[in-house]
């Protein structure tokens, strides 16, 4: 489940060391652990591995998991360098990555989003008592505040208000404002009915639409423009960056529709 970090577990988390990667499970008959998604600026984009990779060994040990990749790099100091074996197009090939301390929740998350087309919302259901949103490309043509919360989440609930807020500026200006949860529907409904949200909201049971948007902690807060881009990302409940994100949104609101 994911869920938001407290002080000593984020300085934990960010210390960890880092490769760069987002691995899917190997599958059965084939060599190495394949690479679905390389971080821009992480130690593996520098180290030239891309997506279709499958890596077999770390520091020369062979690896059949990811968990084994997780490993093997956790064991690893920042600043170390990893050799890496992994196959493309049928070959065995050779890298060595510079591991570094591994980004902040939000940092992660700007750098695998923002300036990318917006995910779709993936096995979405509907929430009963709340307005129907079907999939971003319906959305297209508006401005789209996506938000990952939970019911159990002080942090999200400190937030809503703003975001009931800026419903009522910008709805009518272009602005839809959709919060993701990964309860049930029945659930959801109950917390949304308890924290007045005026934003509609829909739940992802499976967190297959918070996998594809690559959350790590709530609240998560994704911008998007009229033509499906990411342009924002905020992590956390912090004031001073909800101000930031406003003003992006007054920004993405006077942008024409292209």
């Amino acid at each position: 489940m994911f869920g938001t970090l407290s002080p000593s577990h984020a300085l934990a988390q960010t210390s960890r060391p880092w490769l760069g990667v987002v691995l899917a499970p190997a599958a059965d008959g084939v060599e190495g652990v394949p690479i679905t998604e390389v971080m821009t600026g992480s130690p593996a984009e520098q180290a030239r591995l891309a997506v279709g990779d499958r890596i077999v060994a770390v520091s020369g040990r062979t690896v059949a998991t990811a968990r084994e990749v997780i490993d093997r790099v956790r064991a690893l100091s920042p600043g170390d360098v990893v050799p890496l074996t992994f196959v493309r197009g049928g070959k065995r090939q050779q890298a060595h990555a510079t591991v570094t301390v591994m980004p902040s929740a939000e940092a992660l998350l700007r750098m695998a989003r923002v300036g990318k087309p917006a995910p779709e919302l993936v096995s979405i259901q509907p929430v009963p008592g709340s307005a129907t949103i079907r999939s971003m490309a319906a959305l297209r043509g508006r401005v789209v505040l996506v938000e990952f919360w939970a019911p159990w989440c002080t942090a999200c609930r400190m937030a809503s208000p703003q975001l009931n807020e800026w419903t009522r500026m910008y709805a009518a200006r272009g602005l839809t404002v959709v919060g993701v949860g990964a309860e049930p529907a029945a659930e959801l409904a109950d917390a949304a009915r308890t924290w007045g949200l005026a934003y509609p909201i829909v739940s992802d049971p499976a967190q297959a639409t918070w996998k594809a948007w690559g959350v790590r902690e709530i609240p998560a807060m994704l911008l998007v423009d009229r033509r499906g881009v990411v342009r924002d990302a905020v992590s956390g409940f912090d004031p001073a960056r909800f101000r930031e994100l406003q003003a992006a949104i007054d920004r993405l609101i006077a942008e024409p529709p292209r």
